[in-house]
């Protein structure tokens, strides 16, 4: 009997070891008892060393051959070891639920491998960046994966495409669906030159012969998977890149941090089309809302060219990431603002609850302050909700529509606001997730209400944020407008770079950065301990005594930060909390930011 080690999707970073009368290819499916049940795992190889223990056996194996090739299960280990996670987890995510109920599937076989390659493609206008990536895909030979952090911009390259490549040879990734992905699985490995282009799970598609691999806005942080273990896609596709062979372009508006430090991309000095206008708060007239302590300031020039461009039934958007009626809330006694118990943002006060924008986390509203004491809270900072009155007020008969997270609640509703939108014109009050509405809606006056509030979070990367965001209002979607920036500090570096460009931005975020040893200069791990874990201060204390920046982010110190020069060192401190005995006692949670 031979020795199997299995991957089988769970929390634990090992394989699990079983015997088999025959050799199982590695990336072959196989059935394996485990508990009270059976569960699908993929072969991993044989086992090192003979097992101490009783081992049970491989009760089926479903395939003759691997149905995922070596390259592609050595960027799944890279991407695991680079983010403290289970590589079975990741496979989890990547492959269809029919991969693991082992139905048919079709085997991802070894190609030839070729050099590997990297090159940079920055552009503030999408068009003239993609048409830089299109004609790498018409120079391509082989397979070719175009990667874009969401859907909507996939789809339109996509159709960019059509006309340009046969359109037997191109593949719309499908955004979900375990048989959609099944059917584009196969589809993709029938032909060694296709053409794949999707959101980011598309970054787990195969490709018959890789020879080119795209990955567009490399800064969004969109890349990062939505479900546990957090992983980038990003990163995935270059390691399979790596792995396999051919040439990687990352490219988008702004480079990421990492990318910025490490590679120094040049940047194109396009003149933008369109017009910024920063409007400085200091004197500026107030709209009162009832009830708030502070009325929310809107500058003359605000109102008149909306009630301009909105007579004229165009689209306006009012951008302002904070959803709610009174926004923040704050101690009428001594002005502190409601902190979040677990990373100290900002909360805001929605539906008779808290919720902190930073991390999600939800709380009621504290009966005391904890700085002063004081019973009475009072309400800052009007939120979305709180101006839609108001500005249905300002506008008269012309639409005022809501688009945040959360409203609207159904597809339905959101193509009759943007139908209204379109043939009236009017406002949109928006958070930043109206910005992907720029490729459609192309509106010709874009106003942050609260520039200042964009970039205060307190987060290393809050600036770069607020700084892409800026920077798409500025560029996507194309035509020209105007974008008024609403500031207490019209010279903050944010805004200069809106001019100068984000090589002048990244210089003078890198060097605070590099001050305080944040991301990229170190990577920083967020952990949460399950609750009432068990040896929660040995766990603190053995990271100490390793040689780690450790911070404790709540009172419990059930929530930790983490610095660390290399994450190795890391990884084998944490190994032995990360196996499957430890299920009963539960395993942390882990985020890994390191850009």
């Amino acid at each position: 009997m031979l020795q199997l080690q299995v991957l089988i999707p769970g929390p634990w970073w090992h394989e699990l070891t079983y015997q088999a009368d025959c050799d199982v290819p590695p990336g072959a499916r196989v059935l394996v008892p485990m508990g009270q049940g059976v569960r699908v795992g993929l072969a991993a190889g044989r086992a090192q060393s003979a097992a101490s223990i009783p081992l049970k056996n491989v009760l089926r194996v479903f395939d003759a051959q691997p149905v995922l090739n070596r390259p592609y299960l050595q960027a799944v280990r890279e991407i695991a070891r680079a983010f403290l996670c289970s590589p079975s987890e990741i496979l989890r995510l990547l492959m269809p639920a029919s991969f693991w109920r082992g139905e048919p599937f079709v085997p991802y076989g070894e190609s030839e491998k070729i050099p590997f390659s990297f090159e940079f493609c920055y552009r503030y206008d999408d068009e003239e960046r993609w048409r830089l990536y299109r004609d790498k895909i018409l120079a391509c030979r082989r397979g070719a994966l175009a990667l874009f952090p969401e859907r909507e911009l996939a789809q339109r390259f996509y159709k960019s495409l059509l006309g340009v490549i046969p359109k037997d040879r191109l593949i719309l990734w499908p955004a979900s669906g375990a048989q959609a992905a099944t059917k584009s699985w196969r589809r993709a490995l029938s032909r060694g030159d296709a053409v794949i282009v999707g959101g980011p799970g598309a970054a787990a598609a195969p490709l018959a012969a890789p020879e080119l691999f795209i990955v567009d806005e490399e800064a969004n942080p969109s890349w990062r998977s939505k479900k546990r273990p957090p992983f980038s896609l990003r990163s995935f596709a270059a390691a399979r890149a790596r792995a396999s062979g051919g040439c990687l372009v990352v490219g988008g508006r702004i480079p990421s941090s990492r990318v910025f430090k490490n590679f120094h991309p040049a940047e194109q000095k396009t003149p933008a089309r369109s017009v910024v206008r920063i409007l400085d708060l200091h004197g500026a007239s107030l709209l009162p809302f009832r009830g708030l302590q502070f009325p929310l300031p809107l500058s003359d020039v605000l109102v008149t060219e909306t009630l301009r461009h909105a007579a004229d039934k165009r689209v306006v958007f009012w951008l302002l990431d904070r959803r709610g009626v009174s926004g923040e809330l704050q101690c009428a006694d001594c002005g502190q603002t409601a902190q979040c118990p677990r990373c100290g943002a900002a909360m805001v006060f929605e539906r008779n609850e808290m919720r902190c924008p930073l991390c999600g986390a939800r709380t009621g509203v504290p009966e005391i302050c904890p700085q002063c004491g004081g019973r009475m809270f009072q309400g800052t900072s009007p939120g979305l909700e709180a101006l839609q009155p108001m500005a249905q007020n300002l506008l008269g008969a012309s639409p005022v529509c809501l688009w945040h997270a959360e409203n609207p609640a159904n597809l339905t509703d959101g193509r009759r606001r943007l139908a209204e939108l379109k043939q009236d014109g009017g406002l949109l009050l928006g958070s930043r997730r109206a910005l992907s509405l720029l490729d459609e809606l192309r509106p010709a006056l874009i106003a942050w209400l609260d520039a200042d509030a964009e970039a205060r979070q307190p987060d290393y990367a809050s600036r770069f944020s607020a700084f892409s965001m800026f920077e798409e209002s500025l560029w996507r979607g194309g035509g020209t407008r105007t974008v008024l920036f609403q500031t207490r500090r019209p010279g903050q570096s944010v805004l200069k770079s809106l001019q100068a460009g984000w090589s002048y931005f990244w210089r003078a975020e890198l060097s605070e950065r590099n001050a305080f040893s944040f991301p990229p200069y170190s990577h920083m791990v967020k952990m949460e301990l399950p609750k009432g874990w068990k040896g929660k201060d040995d766990f603190v204390f053995g990271l100490d005594e390793a040689g780690f920046t450790t911070m404790q982010s709540d009172a419990a110190g059930a929530a930790l930060t983490v610095f660390t020069a290399r994450m190795a060192p890391l990884r084998r401190y944490l190994e032995k909390y990360f196996t499957i005995r430890s299920s009963r006692r539960g395993f942390p949670s882990i985020e890994v930011c390191s850009a």
